[in-house]
């Protein structure tokens, strides 16, 4: 399993028992939105054999807890703005994706003050309204210097030809120490990526495929200064809007949601344990029977890996059986897609991408909830950007507390019994009053419980 598994959260709920059961008709007609590479495609990544993830794990957070999966909007994904360009017989026919490689890149020079650079590739998405937003980000080539490599495929970004959509190659360099080093971008339209003179808004697909465009270098520049080349590709990746080709795997699209259903603007909740921030979500319809705060919003920036884990899910669910696997589906999060809104903040409106879940909270007065992180050692040197000074830090953390014992630890506790809230680890070192000292002693405190005591104080039984 890649590194990324074993940074795993799981919000125990123990007390919830797991939904089973067929989807509703409606919800069974429901578009999938995953698809694999064609073949021309896999050809082109130069990856081979295009083999969809077996793991039913996922990279990032992982979340466990009750609920029947069930889908916002059937008719969603076959809105109009995520596939183009279509037949003119079928308008909505066909959804066409835009998938960006990232090969390799020549640096002039170096950017490190010693020994050789550790260089990376932030890949950002420029829409023609001026939205832009990070779309991926390769690992970084640990001592490639100057010439660094990664084949590196993005997820794919739907695609409507000839807006003016572009897309900004960042090259950095990892310091161990400190922020990244900037050391050339470069910027240029979709459509030019794609090496075509004219507009592909005029190009008819007339069934699913790839169109593969050619690989290009592309100058990089810091100011006035050309400080290397990067070496890119662009495909365009067309497929029916009720095609299953069975599990998300390298460029595959997400399960779109209406942002109709929801309230406009979104509001920022707080952390609780993990890094990733939530957001309040409100439904405008409550007529199916769910509250209005049903669903909860969870940052796609921060989720990046977790995401394909659930739309593995979802793709299983909506098959006949689920593949054998109902009944352990039945414990992961009740996923509906990914919602695109605005959230207001101190410069105006910062757009952004929500993971739309099921809100534990909702219905709940009060909640006791575990979040416990998975693995005897949860960070490694290079993946998702991770340096060898953070992962380095991760690991004492591992050494000192529960993951080293028993392989998990737990990171937070919502809910926390009399008995434990009273509790003050900084006590016998009379150092109480100090509130930011005590919130930190008191992490430690948890980290180093065993499975045991956890279960001692979640179900009351001290």
């Amino acid at each position: 399993q890649a590194p990324g598994n074993l940074e795993g959260r799981i919000p125990a709920q123990l007390s919830l028992k797991p939904q089973l059961g067929d989807l509703p008709e409606e919800a069974r007609k429901q578009p999938t939105m995953g698809c694999g590479m064609s073949s021309s495609a896999q050809e082109a990544s130069g990856h081979g054999k295009f083999r969809p993830p077996t793991s039913l794990e996922p990279d990032g957070n992982r979340s466990a807890c009750a609920g029947k999966p069930t889908l916002l909007s059937p008719t969603t994904p076959q809105k109009k703005e995520l596939g183009a360009p279509v037949t003119s017989a079928s308008p909505e026919a066909l959804q066409t994706f835009a998938v960006l490689r990232v090969l390799r890149a020549e640096l002039n020079r170096s950017f490190d003050s010693y020994g050789k650079m550790d260089p990376f590739v932030v890949v950002e998405w420029i829409a023609a309204d001026g939205v832009q937003k990070e779309i991926s980000r390769t690992r970084i080539d640990w001592n490639a210097d100057m010439n660094p490599q990664w084949d590196h495929t993005c997820r794919g970004q739907p695609f409507t030809s000839g807006l003016g959509d572009q897309v900004e190659f960042q090259v950095m360099e990892g310091n161990v120490i400190g922020r990244p080093t900037f050391c050339g971008s470069a910027l240029l339209l979709i459509d030019q990526l794609l090496g075509v003179e004219k507009s592909l808004a005029s190009r008819t697909f007339t069934a699913a495929g790839t169109f593969t465009g050619p690989v290009q270098d592309l100058v990089l520049h810091n100011g006035n200064e050309v400080t290397g080349r990067i070496t890119v590709q662009a495909l365009l990746v067309s497929r029916a809007a009720g095609e299953v080709t069975g599990l998300c795997g390298l460029g595959a699209p997400l399960t779109r949601v209406d942002p109709d259903l929801f309230e406009r603007r979104v509001e920022r909740l707080g952390v609780s344990g993990g890094s990733a921030p939530f957001f309040k979500l409100q439904l405008k319809d409550t007529r199916q029977g769910r509250p209005v705060d049903y669903f909860i919003g969870k940052d796609l920036s921060h989720a990046e890996d977790e995401v394909t884990f659930y739309e593995e899910a979802l793709a299983l669910q909506r098959q006949p059986g689920a593949g054998g696997l109902a009944e352990l589906l039945g414990f992961t999060f009740e996923y509906a897609g990914v919602l695109s809104c605005s959230e207001e903040c101190s410069t105006g409106e910062k757009a952004n991408e929500l993971l739309v879940m099921r809100n534990l909270r909702c219905g709940c007065s009060q909640l006791r909830m575990l979040d416990v992180k998975i693995g005897q050692k949860t960070a490694q040197a290079g993946w998702q950007g991770k340096s060898r000074a953070a992962a380095l830090r991760q690991s004492v953390v591992d050494g000192i507390t529960n993951s080293s014992c028993e392989g998990f630890r737990l990171e937070g506790f919502d809910g926390r019994p009399p008995t434990l809230s009273s509790m003050d680890p900084l006590l016998d070192l009379g150092m109480t009053g100090n509130a930011k000292m005590a919130k930190k002693a008191l992490r430690v405190m948890l980290q180093r419980m065993t499975g045991a005591e956890m279960l001692i104080h979640f179900l009351d039984v001290h």
